[in-house]
């Protein structure tokens, strides 16, 4: 359960453009069809980096509310996440079992995780309490109580994607009901691409490259579970 929570905090911070270019915009790009590949470092051991794709491949209707679906093909993970002028929200998550693809489960979050504060001011802090369920099969519900507290850290320039830029620094805490350490890392979100780096205690992900696919085909995944 900590390692799906910290996939979770991961891959939630991903990043509508509007004409009106606000900084959450800029930072936190969520725009149809765009592409992140990452490269993953594990800290603790000689595994050699890896590649993680991550992509805005659709809509989905949940609660009455548009979410977009943000979907990691190497992991057969979707997460639904929105964005309006407070911030950015992640509402569900579905993922395949390991060695068993044809399996599913979802965690819902209630209310839906606070995962960035617009506007992106230096100093912020914010906190997010509630209730992640885990249901699969229909039949099965295992709720927990999670807590998070999140800081904007302030503007530092970065190397990402090939390229020198500004990038927004998010630093971050959560736990859940059981877990005996709570999780920390820092998030990096450069200019015009989103979610730029990440490192916590075990890992350290950097953006590889970002791209708007022009043609691309759309989520195969089964809708995340309703209430």
């Amino acid at each position: 359960m900590r390692k799906t929570i910290s996939i979770i905090i991961v891959m939630m911070f991903a990043g509508v453009m509007n004409a009106e270019y606000k900084v959450g915009d800029i930072y936190c790009p969520i725009l149809q069809n765009a592409r992140w590949v990452y490269t993953v470092h594990h800290k603790k051991n000689l595994d050699p980096p890896y590649d993680r794709t991550a992509e805005i491949t659709g809509n989905e209707l949940y609660d009455g509310l548009d979410y977009f679906s943000y979907y990691s093909p190497d992991s057969d993970a979707k997460y639904l996440i929105r964005k309006d002028d407070s911030g950015l929200y992640i509402k569900a998550a579905r993922y395949a079992v390991p060695f068993l693809s044809f399996f599913h489960f979802d965690i819902i979050f209630d209310p839906p995780v606070y995962a960035i504060k617009f506007p992106m001011t230096k100093g912020d802090t914010w906190h997010y309490e509630g209730i992640a369920s885990i249901k699969a099969l229909g039949i099965f519900n295992f709720p927990t109580k999670v807590w998070a507290k999140c800081t904007h850290m302030g503007i530092e320039v970065i190397e990402a994607a090939g390229r020198t830029m500004p990038a927004y620094k998010l630093y971050a805490e959560l736990n859940r009901d059981g877990m005996d350490k709570t999780f920390k890392a820092s998030f990096w979100f450069g200019e015009g691409v989103g979610l730029a780096g990440y490192e916590s205690e075990n890992n350290l992900l950097t953006l590889k490259s970002f791209e708007i696919k022009p043609d691309a085909a759309p989520n195969t995944v089964n809708a995340v579970e309703k209430k």
